[in-house]
């Protein structure tokens, strides 16, 4: 025996079945309409959503190579520049360093003769 009453699948309204013929899903045909344009119009939403996921994974793929790389280089450029910037502090702290590198002060005496206060 089948049931009397069902639910609408699109406004949840109770309607009572027909004893024959095929079990309805809708209280109104028009209601069938609307809810087949309704999914339809899911569908169509979610073509530019899975569109911008996969550009958006490709774009975090894309910045996970250039970390990577910069990465890589910076591993690489570093020791070498450690390495340059002690072999200057070691020229400069051995007295190696130019002229122009007095200090405020001793420059300051150099010209007046007088040290400065």
């Amino acid at each position: 025996m089948r049931r009397k009453n069902r639910k609408c699948r699109y406004c949840g309204e109770v309607f009572v079945l027909n004893q024959k013929g095929r079990i309805r899903e809708y209280c109104r045909p028009s209601h069938r309409v609307r809810a087949f344009e309704k999914r339809r119009q899911r569908r169509a939403n979610q073509l530019p959503l899975e569109l911008l996921k996969t550009d958006l994974k490709a774009a975090f793929q894309n910045q996970q190579v250039i970390r990577r790389v910069v990465i890589d280089v910076i591993k690489e450029v570093l020791p070498t520049l450690f390495r340059d910037l002690d072999e200057r502090r070691l020229h400069l702290v051995k007295g190696g360093g130019s002229s122009s590198s007095k200090t405020a002060k001793e420059s300051q005496k150099d010209e007046s003769g007088k040290e400065p206060l």
